[in-house]
């Protein structure tokens, strides 16, 4: 392993590898407010532009120092694709606080998600306002994409495991915990830890 970190060619391709970062991130910062995204100009990081779907009269607001990670190569458990964040309807939101930090997650709202400071999503994570389809067939047929919407609200200092799923309707309150690949219809209490499908409290963290 130290043969492999003192390789001069490992260093050179670290450089590289930074400078193509750079480069996603200015070009990042200018895209966003392009199209309209509401956040302070250069003070949102990124390795590779996300997905981003806005409709008009939508709004998508991030906070300062928000991460955004879509590159396998800078996360070590990996990305499955790069990070979403689509606004599906006119008049809804995605608001994100400041310091969070988003890998390879998709972030989907009909209505309106708020996503709290402090907060870790971890790889694959969902977080969905919206049924995206009506649950009942002959509904599917004559409405294919009235799918029910509720609001979702993420509390700060939360941690979202890898390949969670985040459900419409859903509160999650600060400093909770959801376990990897869990799927959370029900609300969350602050400090809990949740896990499973569905997800179901484990314990609550106390702090002395």
């Amino acid at each position: 392993m130290n043969k492999i970190l003192s390789n001069p060619i490992y260093y050179l391709y670290r450089a590289f590898k930074k400078l193509i970062n750079f480069f996603f991130f200015v070009v990042g910062n200018i895209y966003f407010k392009l199209i309209g995204m509401d956040f302070s100009f250069f003070k949102v990081k990124m390795d590779r532009i996300p997905h981003i779907i806005l409709y008009q009269n939508a709004k998508i607001t991030l906070g300062e120092n928000v991460v955004i990670t879509s590159c396998s190569s800078t996360n070590p458990i990996g990305v499955k694709h790069k990070c979403i964040l689509a606004v599906l309807n006119s008049g809804a939101q995605i608001n994100i606080g400041n310091n969070t930090g988003i890998t390879g997650a998709s972030i989907c709202c009909s209505t309106q998600v708020d996503i709290g400071s402090n907060v870790y999503i971890g790889s694959g994570v969902g977080i969905w306002d919206t049924d995206f389809h009506p649950i009942n067939w002959k509904e599917r047929e004559k409405r294919p994409n009235d799918g029910k919407s509720l609001p979702i609200k993420i509390g700060d200092n939360v941690f979202i495991g890898a390949n969670s799923i985040i459900l419409k309707g859903v509160t999650i309150d600060d400093g909770a915990v959801i376990g990897a690949g869990s799927v959370v219809s029900r609300n969350v209490g602050s400090n809990e830890i949740v896990a499973g499908n569905p997800a179901k409290k484990i314990k609550k963290i106390i702090y002395e």
